[in-house]
């Protein structure tokens, strides 16, 4: 049966513009790379598109080659290692150092301005032109980026405009994100669900969260046009990384799995709720345990008390560590080392770690939220994300049984990005086909 849609233009303008490769970034770069792949075997043509001076535009090969980012990977990595040849120990106050200096000699102002320049000089964009046959699907982050007169302009034309949004934590949970973000990201959704003809969260539980605000903003949605589509899993990632890839301080902390550290895996931040982790952790050395943690992560937002609680412990840099400098490589090789995972986190969308963690065979940890239930099911032992004594028992028998010697007994309830996008283009040309059927019941109506 053919699609009732003619093509799939998916927005990548925030996370192409850079280099962050974490959460929403991920997400979106695993939907692009997905979509060129889809198209290769299917008639439906999937496009990948930026917002530039008012318009969508196609993507060029240059992007494509880069995976989505403004720098390419091997480009990344060579500096990364310069960095550490300089500085084979840095800390975490040198990296803070180091970012707040580029930021000072090379503001993004100026960034920009380079951009547009060689953009120039690269001849112009394609232009997308969205119009009747296409949907128009907006999984990255645009809160930011003044695209509405463009998406009415391509519903105008006759295309079918949706978004897809990771999480409402900024909606019900403010206090665990930014203070200039949550406001900003309130007044950009109360918009958004105007503006678009469907959504897509990225689970049952964020849909369901999204279906309870639309109702909430009165917004002119019916409950078949917010749909779930689950995220998938990077398993590719599982095959064995080469040691000569992995930098010697990272290989040296996984030589014996019997003394590995336990790994935690997210931005530094209120919201992941490390300083649970820590208490656990604390109460564990106090009663002479020698188990080791592993905190790898980029540094966020209103943690300055939580990383000087880390700097200056004890333990820091013997049973605590704290890696904020690691490589896509690097993180496969851990999550494969790692004695087991966990999640303390105080609210998710997703969880995308766990999903990682139970594919890499890892034992999982995991805060007792719904959306971990939904991620994790049966395969997580789950704890009070505000008692620490809970998740003390559960390592303590972890420790006594040494349980990570026994692999995890049921598969993975997950499944791999090509999937995920498969069931994107199955609700999209759902829903494109109930709005052309409402269309028509309107015109013979008329």
């Amino acid at each position: 049966m053919s699609s009732p849609i003619q093509r799939l233009l998916i927005d990548v303008t925030h996370t192409a513009k850079g280099d962050v490769n974490h959460g929403i970034q991920r997400v979106v770069r695993n939907i692009a790379k997905h979509a060129l792949a889809y198209s290769e075997t299917h008639a439906l043509e999937c496009v990948p598109v930026l917002f530039e001076d008012g318009q969508f535009v196609l993507v060029d090969d240059a992007c494509i080659e880069r995976g989505f980012r403004k720098t390419h990977p091997d480009t990344l990595r060579w500096r990364k290692e310069i960095v550490r040849r300089i500085l084979p120990q840095s800390s975490v106050g040198i990296e803070q150092a180091l970012v707040r200096a580029r930021k000072l000699l090379y503001p993004r102002t100026i960034a920009r301005a380079i951009e547009r320049f060689f953009a120039r000089r690269s001849g112009p964009p394609q232009p997308a032109n969205p119009g009747s046959g296409d949907v128009l699907l907006l999984p990255d982050a645009w809160w930011d980026i003044p695209m509405y007169d463009a998406l009415a302009a391509a519903q105008q034309n006759g295309a079918i405009v949706g978004t897809m949004i990771q999480d409402l934590i900024p909606v019900y949970h403010p206090e665990l994100c930014h203070d200039r973000f949550a406001p900003s990201f309130q007044r950009w959704i109360q918009k958004a669900l105007h503006a678009v003809d469907f959504v897509l969260g990225n689970s049952q539980t964020t849909r369901d969260d999204l279906w309870n605000f639309v109702q909430q903003e009165q917004a002119p949605l019916a409950d078949w046009q917010v749909r779930p589509v689950r995220l998938g899993c990077d398993i590719e990632s599982h095959a064995e990384v080469a040691e000569d890839q992995i930098a010697p301080r990272i290989r040296d902390l996984f030589v014996d799995e019997d003394a590995a550290p336990y790994l935690m895996v997210s931005t530094i931040e209120i919201r992941k709720n490390h300083k649970l982790l820590l208490d656990a952790f604390d109460k564990m050395w106090e009663q002479g345990s020698e188990a080791s943690v592993a905190l790898v992560g980029r540094i966020g937002w209103k943690c300055n008390d939580l990383l000087e609680r880390i700097k200056t412990h004890p333990q820091y840099g013997k049973r605590l560590m704290l890696l904020t400098d690691i490589g896509d490589a690097e993180l496969a090789y851990i999550y494969q080392k790692s004695k087991a995972f966990i999640f303390p986190s105080l609210a998710e969308g997703f969880g995308l770690p766990i999903a990682e963690a139970l594919h890499h065979g890892l034992h999982v940890f995991a805060s007792d939220l719904a959306i971990h239930q939904e991620v994790g099911g049966p395969h997580c032992s789950y704890f009070s994300p505000h008692d620490p004594a809970e998740l003390v028992q559960l390592i303590g028998q972890f420790e006594r049984e040494q349980g990570w010697r026994t692999p995890i007994q049921a598969p993975p309830v997950n499944h791999p990005w090509s999937l995920t996008f498969e069931n994107i283009v199955r609700e999209c040309e759902s829903i494109a086909t109930k709005l052309s059927d409402q269309a028509n019941v309107r015109s013979q109506a008329a």
